[in-house]
């Protein structure tokens, strides 16, 4: 039987509020900062309900009807003969998951529960699944991106050529990264994708595989041989008497293996010794931290993820990944697009306004959470439609 909603099944409409939602959204703003949370918690507040709705599309055909999954997460199979919801090769799926409360923990962790719960399904079955929130803050913060004729140097971007197919594969392995990252539902993914983009094209550029302008000189073997001999007699008089386990990885993966020295000499080169990128990525000086958020750098955030340091889904732990989200993608995007560009330090990277427009069609509710009437919306059946779901 399904569980009491908003939505019938197969439905995504918006949610219709006859009161002033100005003192809603100041509440839920109040009780969380994440976008998904703050929309959830919108939806039980005007609605009165006490489950979050999602839409999901994907190769996966399950049988008709309800399925019910791990954690009480339910998929309803849409009816394939509405050709609305039609799409090729995919199948378009209503789901719901149950919160024994309404606080902003109890909704996090159902969001993890069903981003948890379809990527398991997914992978059991070697299937593509993509989902999302009916109902999150989040939506239309980058939908519509208007392009104006002087921004369309932006678009030097997806002429840019590279000589050989070895260095157009390692580019296009890093923009990979960048957008599993960009994908991802979940903040430690993300982040680490995010980070990964940035790095392995550093050390892809160290090595002389990839070029950059001006050209990176390379470093005489004796010369990093020599480099990473001081490195550990340091990480020694630092570490060994107070940390011997410490002193060991810091010694291994800042001396020996160099993945972190390697990668900040490439940013250098990249975005020049002085840019304030290099604060946030690797700290005011090299071994200390000097957050963008939270206290922490983002290399020292990319090293406790990698080494299964953060527990999700600790709260402080997720909060400070998740507000070091922007800054990593930010830093991200723009070293690869410098690459691509083969620009120096110090000439600009060409881009766009970054305006959006927030809206577009009152048939999407994408673009209408909430109104006071539905009669002040278009005639429509609200179907959810494969589109609406990235």
């Amino acid at each position: 039987m399904c569980q009491q909603r908003y939505n019938e099944l197969g439905v995504w409409k918006p949610i219709i509020y006859r009161g002033d939602t100005d003192p809603l959204d100041a509440k839920v703003r109040r009780l969380s900062d994440d976008p998904d949370v703050q929309g959830a918690l919108f939806y039980c507040m005007a609605t009165g309900y006490s489950v979050v709705e999602f839409a999901a599309r994907s190769t996966l055909d399950l049988p008709p009807g309800i399925t019910e999954l791990n954690g009480g997460i339910n998929l309803w199979k849409c009816s394939p003969d509405d050709l609305a919801l039609r799409s090729p090769g995919e199948v378009v799926y209503d789901g719901w998951g149950p919160l024994p409360g309404t606080s902003p923990r109890e909704i996090r962790e159902c969001l993890d529960t069903i981003t948890s719960t379809l990527s398991k399904l997914a992978f059991a079955f070697g299937a593509r699944l993509t989902w999302c929130l009916k109902y999150t803050k989040s939506h239309n913060m980058e939908r519509f991106v208007p392009v104006r004729n002087a921004e369309i140097q932006t678009l030097d971007l997806l002429k840019a050529t590279t000589a050989t197919p070895k260095e157009n594969a390692l580019l296009q392995s890093s923009i990979d990264w960048y957008n599993h990252g960009s994908n991802s539902h979940d903040p430690y993914v993300s982040f680490l994708c995010s980070y990964i983009a940035l790095e392995s094209l550093a050390l892809a550029i160290d090595e002389g595989l990839v070029p950059v302008n001006p050209s990176l000189p390379q470093q005489p073997k004796s010369e990093r041989k020599n480099a990473s001999i001081v490195c550990i007699h340091k990480k020694y008089k630092e570490l060994f008497s107070i940390d011997p386990i410490s002193f060991v990885q810091q010694a291994y993966f800042d001396c020996v293996s160099g993945v972190k020295k390697r990668t900040r000499r490439v940013a250098e080169h990249v975005f020049g010794s002085r840019h304030v990128y290099l604060k946030q990525l690797f700290g005011g000086k090299p071994g200390k931290s000097c957050a963008s958020q939270s206290g922490k750098s983002l290399s020292d955030i990319r090293g406790r993820l990698a080494h299964g340091q953060y527990e999700p889904p600790d709260g402080q732990d997720y909060d400070v990944v998740r507000a070091n989200l922007f800054n990593i993608r930010l830093i991200a995007g723009d070293f690869i697009s410098r690459v691509l560009l083969r620009l120096r330090a110090d000439q600009r990277l060409p881009r766009s306004s970054r305006s959006f427009l927030i809206g577009g069609p009152t048939t999407d509710p994408r673009n209408i959470m909430c109104a006071s009437d539905m009669r002040i919306l278009p005639q429509t059946d609200w179907q959810i439609k494969p589109e609406w779901i990235a």
